[in-house]
């Protein structure tokens, strides 16, 4: 009875501390591991983005953006369109009404309105070809029309330092694995002494990459 036992009070205390492990072997597992990756978005930082810049073409205006924001991230499940939800609800009296909305894991969401006007909000992949700012963090078009951009800003959480320190200290190599800039993944890295940093994955990248390791 000894090791079901203690598998079995080892699952239950990490339970009670917010860490789900999924059965006895998984917990063995442990023992063997050599490499730990981590997210970044909601993982090593808060995942609570606020709007610190929005820049728009003289077609649009910035309450316009806000609208289409606001509209198209309340059909999205992400982090970044939560607290983008969270941010813009109390000045956005009434959403667009949108249809055939397309959310793609990792690139955007789209959809159309009643006249027929089509909306996107990408990630920098999606728009490299329209000679965007690298550095902002979402792009918003307009009938494929590159119209605004977007800089949101998150802070890391307050034990992810600590965490990476001890995970150094048992030997463990430390991965960051982000759909996010590359600029954005490297400040991470280097503040939190990472060993390394895969950014703008898409999950299908990410997937890639964990099979390779």
């Amino acid at each position: 009875l000894a090791t079901p036992t203690a598998v079995m009070v080892g699952i239950g205390r990490a339970a009670k501390s917010g860490i789900i492990i999924k059965g006895g072997s998984t917990l063995e597992e442990f023992a063997k591991i050599k490499t730990m990756v981590f997210d970044k978005t909601g993982t090593l930082t808060t995942g609570k983005f606020k709007l610190k810049n929005i820049a728009c073409q003289s077609t649009i205006s910035e309450a316009q953006v806000r609208r289409i924001l606001y509209s198209l991230e309340l059909h999205s499940s992400h982090p970044i369109a939560k607290s983008l939800v969270a941010e813009l609800k109390a000045e956005i009296a009434e959403p667009i009404q949108l249809t055939n909305i397309v959310e793609e894991k990792g690139i955007g969401i789209s959809a159309s309105d009643e006249k027929g006007n089509t909306y996107r909000i990408a990630s920098y992949k999606a728009v490299a070809n329209l000679s965007a700012p690298k550095e902002q963090t979402l792009y918003l078009l307009l009938n494929k029309e590159l119209v605004a951009t977007a800089l949101l800003q998150d802070e890391l959480k307050t034990n992810a330092a600590t965490l990476m320190k001890q995970l150094k200290a048992w030997g463990i190599t430390t991965v960051l694995l982000s759909g996010d800039h590359k600029q954005k993944c490297d400040a991470v890295t280097s503040e939190l002494k990472m060993d390394k940093a895969f950014s703008e994955q898409v999950p299908a990248e990410k997937l890639e990459q964990i099979e390779q390791l």
